[in-house]
């Protein structure tokens, strides 16, 4: 019983600390695309009738996002901490967000659905996310990819 007792007591003192100290982090999840305003959408070769649109470059579809906050920590990595990252294709500058264990699959969501996310006015992707240990938090790593 004194594990599950430092556990609980882990995870207050986490959830805690996200709720007085995190940041807002805005999510953009991928709701769907329409049809481009600047040009017409050919569906029969599923492309815009303009291959020069810079609005859509070509394809004659826009994406569009759904909005939604989450509260989290976050983390700017500098160059003597990149060898501790537990994950591949993280720079200088690049992101980890520590959020609460219960929005680990929103988290794991934002990968496959290529969110943007937005931190502190920079826009990042998600690349993986990693639970602690007691399952307390997750981690969420995130790079300042160029974003399609």
């Amino acid at each position: 019983m004194p594990f599950l007792k430092l556990n609980d007591h882990i995870k207050d003192r986490q959830k805690t600390q996200i709720s007085e100290y995190g940041i807002t982090i805005n999510l953009k999840t991928l709701a769907g695309t329409t049809d481009c305003p600047d040009c017409v959408y050919d569906s029969q070769l599923k492309s815009s009738s303009n291959p020069n649109c810079e609005t859509c470059s070509g394809s004659g579809k826009v994406k569009t996002y759904t909005d939604h906050n989450e509260k989290g920590l976050s983390h700017t990595f500098t160059a003597e901490e990149l060898t501790e990252v537990p994950v591949g294709g993280i720079r200088v500058g690049d992101y980890r967000v520590m959020a609460e264990y219960s929005t680990k699959s929103y988290w794991q969501d934002i990968i496959e659905n290529k969110t943007i996310i937005s931190i502190d006015g920079v826009n990042v992707v998600c690349k993986r996310v990693l639970q602690s240990d007691l399952k307390t938090v997750v981690f969420a790593y995130c790079s300042r990819t160029a974003l399609d």
